[in-house]
């Protein structure tokens, strides 16, 4: 009760709407370093979270399998050996049938994953790298289609989420997802819009992707 009496007394006699309007206009003045520090800040915020707080583990069974499958691809193989004794072995997510075990997930986020092991970077980097990438490739949609008013506090709304970062900073498909999805509606737009026949194929390769 008393925080909602605050809110509402700050409501009534704070010029609210001035500062939001005095904002919106600084970052509809200053839009490339407003993108740019929104992107840095959710690259930063999900690599300290991924490292400190979820200590670079896979802390879901779809998360392990997800490395699992990133490592074995990375090596060039798309199964493993099964352990002799693999009834003791069982893990979810994992199949083990004649001698191979393999992970039951599509390989497009897998295969992405692989390329921390190919470049050797650890894994755990490249889901805050495609959420700074998300952010900018949302933005970019959202500035030519919609101005630079819906632009600013979208991508404000979104990249200061909680729930956008803590995806970040896990190994979960969500961020990749996304991109792949703003990318995939970007082009059909574009296709609309310019009426070359790359802005498809692009289209087809993004939902493809997702």
């Amino acid at each position: 009760n008393l925080f909602f009496f605050m809110a509402w007394i700050f409501f009534l006699y704070a010029p609210i709407s001035e500062v939001i309007n005095r904002f919106a206009r600084s970052m509809e003045k200053n839009m490339v370093m407003y993108v740019t520090a929104i992107s840095v800040l959710c690259l930063v915020g999900a690599v300290l979270i991924a490292h400190f707080t979820l200590k670079e583990f896979p802390n879901s069974a779809d998360e392990y399998v997800y490395l699992y499958q990133a490592e074995t691809l990375s090596q060039g193989k798309l199964a493993e050996n099964a352990h002799p004794l693999e009834q003791f072995f069982h893990f979810n997510h994992i199949a083990q049938k004649d001698g191979l075990n393999v992970g039951r997930f599509p390989p497009g986020w897998p295969l992405l994953l692989t390329v921390p092991y190919v470049l050797n970077f650890p894994a755990y980097w490249l889901n805050p790298l495609l959420t700074a990438l998300a952010l900018v490739v949302f933005f970019s949609f959202a500035k030519r289609y919609y101005g630079n008013h819906v632009a600013v506090w979208s991508l404000a709304s979104l990249g200061l989420t909680g729930f956008y970062i803590f995806n970040g900073a896990s190994y979960f498909s969500h961020t990749s997802c996304l991109l792949f999805t703003v990318a995939f509606v970007y082009c059909i737009h574009l296709t609309t819009e310019k009426r070359h026949a790359v802005y498809p194929v692009l289209a087809g390769v993004f939902l493809g992707l997702i």
